[in-house]
């Protein structure tokens, strides 16, 4: 653990030129509980009483939260030292497209000059990787707690649905919107979890995963190895591997989250919608809109073939401890290359998770032959939260190096 003092100086030394921070807080660095002196960074996105809440967003600008959201709380409570706010996509929403209107560019990079940083959650997974907190947090609709930590090449988590508390989270679907936790290590992800609520219940020893290898959609051969590599870590360490097949295909699963989550986002952000032109950007506008065209029934089809869908997992995982499969299809693309960038979000199996409400993690999984992260996915059944992270922790990559200051 970095802890607040170190991290706050780290922000002092490297977020000039990162800028994953919206807002520094005035946190004391003392504190007692279980997570005592944890540097914590909150997406903006998540209300922190007496901070801003804008969501990287004009409409909200200079909006100011009364009161902490529960997870805020809950950890705080726990002893962790919120740091500030961090940047998110604008609205904590899209799938890589520019946003010209947003309040803040994206941050940069923290190892690898230019390249993508995912999002929604992209300043969440920027602080934890440039070590400027020790645990971020997230929001997670369809992979945006998942996607920035593969492209940082840290862990992140969506949990078990319902395990993390949404109160004083903007919302976008109360049926698929998750709080996420994002951190440099495994383990203390784990411990974090726990201490939230998460189950005690320990990982095998000898843990059976089932390893999906292909989607509906070509992989990249460096994604590819990274996945065969993972398995013999876990061969290597006493895991039993099954073979086994997608559940959905990806395009599948895209149109349900859409046909699902959109209805319930338009109604939400009308104010966006309505927005003066010059208010949000357009593209944020155009992802919104078609919200507005999806009637009842589609949404009532596309809510059956979920529960269908989360049954189809649930008996996968009643015959294993974990699956995994490839977080992203695609290697890390360019951020200047919008539609590789859209791409890259789109060819990934992450919204499958939010669908079903299984716990899935992204998990670094070593470089590509570009020397840019790769992170694969690992999902447990209901409930096994911190034992997914410990299977995790067989397989994680370190993505820096402490004597160098960096990796990749």
């Amino acid at each position: 653990m970095i802890g607040a003092k170190a991290a706050r100086a780290r922000i002092a030394q490297r977020d000039g030129a990162i800028r994953a921070y919206v807002h520094i807080g005035d946190s004391a660095y003392g504190g007692s509980g279980l997570l005592a002196g944890l540097a914590l960074a909150v997406k903006d996105t998540i209300d922190v009483a007496g901070w801003p809440t804008e969501a990287n967003c004009r409409l909200f600008r200079g909006r100011i939260a009364r009161e902490d959201a529960a997870v805020v709380a809950r950890l705080r409570a726990l002893g962790a030292v919120p740091l500030g706010k961090v940047s998110t996509w604008e609205l904590g929403a899209g799938t890589g497209e520019v946003q010209e209107l947003a309040l803040a560019p994206p941050p940069a990079h923290p190892f690898v000059r230019g390249a993508f940083v995912g999002g929604s959650s992209s300043g969440s997974a920027v602080a934890v990787a440039a070590r400027m907190a020790d645990v971020a947090l997230g929001g997670d609709t369809g992979g945006s707690v998942r996607c920035p930590a593969a492209a940082c090449g840290v862990v992140g988590l969506k949990p078990s649905a319902g395990l993390l508390p949404r109160d004083g989270v903007l919302a976008h679907s109360g049926t698929l919107d998750h709080v996420g936790l994002i951190g440099g290590d495994a383990m203390l992800l784990a411990r974090v979890v726990t201490f939230l609520g998460a189950s005690l219940h320990e990982a095998p020893r000898y843990p059976r995963i089932a390893v999906i290898r292909a989607w509906d959609r070509e992989t990249h051969p460096d994604v590819a190895a990274a996945l065969s590599l993972a398995s013999q870590h876990l061969a290597d360490a006493g895991a039993n591997l099954i073979e086994a097949e997608a559940p959905i295909g990806i395009d599948s699963a895209r149109t349900l989250v859409s046909t699902i989550a959109l209805p319930e986002s338009a109604a939400l952000h009308g104010n966006v919608l309505a927005a003066p032109v010059g208010m949000v950007s357009e593209g944020l506008r155009a992802w919104l809109r078609p919200g507005l065209a999806i009637d009842q029934v589609a949404r009532k089809a596309a809510m059956a073939q979920r529960a269908a869908l989360t049954a189809t997992v649930d008996a996968l995982l009643a015959n294993c401890d974990a699956i995994l499969c490839a977080g992203h299809l695609h290697r890390l693309p360019d951020a200047s290359d919008e539609a590789a960038c859209i791409a890259y979000c789109l060819a990934s199996p992450n919204c499958v998770f939010n669908l079903t409400g299984h716990p899935a993690l992204s998990v670094p999984a070593g470089i590509d032959g570009r020397g840019r992260p790769i992170g694969l996915q690992l999902v447990g059944a209901m409930g096994a939260d911190a034992a997914l992270l410990r299977i995790a922790a067989l397989i994680q990559e370190p993505s820096w190096d402490e004597n160098l200051g960096l990796g990749f």
